[in-house]
């Protein structure tokens, strides 16, 4: 679960759930606005360990199905760009990602994930250190995308387009102080690969 697992970007991710609506970040007025203009609650974030490039989607609920969707359409989009290699997604032991049921995971590498070259990891539990990349990612949605840009929105539609361009300029513009670049020229120094894939949709 470590950094250096990943040897080819993108091939370890770690994968999350954000509460758009996070009280404890945003002003009252916010939130207020994003449910008068019905701007979805969730927000399901991966984000490759090694090179920081992030994929973003949107959900009105916090579900098992919604979740599995999420990873196999992650999954899905990093093949259609010439991924082959194996692809690992970790994340923590909530119901939106199989729970805690021993079972229930290892049904899921064996029939849905190993198929497609992939493998689903749970972090021991109470172990969020092991979600720190995705979860300082979170952050830095609320400081630089949500608290300054939310309110500017007119419009569910102008928050999408608003929330597209923010993941591309996050992947292909935001300098990340550790790597010293930006996510996607990481990627680039790894591989050839076009820029779309900085633009999940």
């Amino acid at each position: 679960m470590a950094l250096e697992k990943a040897e080819l970007p993108p091939q370890h991710s770690q994968v999350d759930l954000n509460d758009v609506y996070d009280a404890t970040t945003l002003s009252e007025e916010t939130p207020r606005w994003a449910r008068k203009i019905n701007i979805p609650p969730s927000q399901w974030t991966a984000i490759d360990v090694k090179t920081r490039l992030r994929f973003i989607c949107y959900s009105y609920e916090k579900t098992f199905t919604n979740g599995l969707l999420f990873m196999l359409l992650l999954i899905y989009f990093l093949r259609s760009f010439g991924v082959e290699h194996k692809i690992t997604l970790q994340t923590d032991n909530g119901e939106e990602f199989g729970g805690k049921s021993v079972d229930k995971l290892e049904y899921l590498n064996r029939r849905v994930f190993a198929p497609l070259k992939a493998e689903l990891l749970h972090i021991p539990r109470g172990k969020k250190e092991y979600q720190a990349f995705v979860e300082c990612s979170h952050q830095t949605d609320d400081n630089e995308f949500y608290i300054p840009q939310i309110e500017c929105c007119s419009d569910l539609k102008e928050f999408y387009f608003r929330a597209l361009r923010w993941e591309f300029m996050y992947n292909t513009r935001r300098h990340h102080s550790t790597l010293g670049m930006t996510p996607y020229r990481k990627l680039r120094t790894q591989m050839q690969i076009s820029k779309q894939v900085a633009l999940f949709q």
